[in-house]
């Protein structure tokens, strides 16, 4: 592969095969180009392109390729849109799951679990908590396993809240500290993957 670069940056601006570069200019296959003198120009056989190639935008020198103050800034942009999305994605993710489990049931639960904790620290006395009772009566079970599958199962999602909690905001920290759109991709699959299994888990 050849390119074309400018003597005073480096800065390649044409690739290809086919280029030619003498003192009418440069061109190649069914274009040229002469808006650059031709001694300002350098014609030079590299092995490989960089990934993410683009004219203009690269710089080649003794074998190094690098990238433009242009290209750093677009670079930079590009990751700080990529990883503001990213970040809504992590979020959205962990809202599904939530959804999925709880849904709009969430005051429903709790009161559930409020009612099935006074009715353990009662000893399994007392007949005022229609939250467990209803439970017993769904699974054709008494209230003292109701009660204490209620617990069990909130008990179960605390854990896995707290587990959630952490692990999102270690990989919203992480995006913000990403230094390439590359590695925010990464992060937010991590996530997804993370999600998944806990999905599986909770039989979600």
């Amino acid at each position: 592969m050849n390119i074309i670069k400018r003597k005073s940056d480096n800065v390649v601006i044409f690739k290809g095969d086919d280029l030619v570069l003498d003192k009418n200019g440069c061109r190649g296959k069914g274009w040229e180009f002469n808006k650059i003198p031709a001694n300002e120009l350098v014609l030079e056989k590299v092995d490989e392109l960089p990934i993410g190639f683009v004219p203009g935008l690269c710089t080649y020198s003794e074998g190094v390729w690098g990238k433009t103050a242009e290209a750093n800034e677009i670079a930079i942009q590009d990751l700080d849109t990529h990883a503001k999305r990213a970040l809504i994605v992590v979020d959205e993710l962990s809202d599904a799951l939530v959804t999925t489990v709880i849904g709009r049931r969430d005051t429903e639960y709790l009161m559930a679990e409020k009612q099935a904790q006074a009715y353990i620290d009662a000893n399994y006395k007392g007949v005022t908590f229609p939250y467990v009772d209803s439970w017993a009566q769904a699974k054709g079970a008494d209230q003292k396993w109701a009660a204490d599958n209620i617990i069990e199962t909130a008990s179960n999602w605390r854990a896995v809240q707290s587990d959630m909690r952490a692990k999102r905001l270690k990989a919203k920290e992480d995006i913000r500290n990403a230094t390439s759109t590359d590695s925010v991709d990464q992060i937010v699959n991590q996530w997804r993957k993370y999600v998944d299994i806990i999905t599986k888990q909770l039989g979600a």
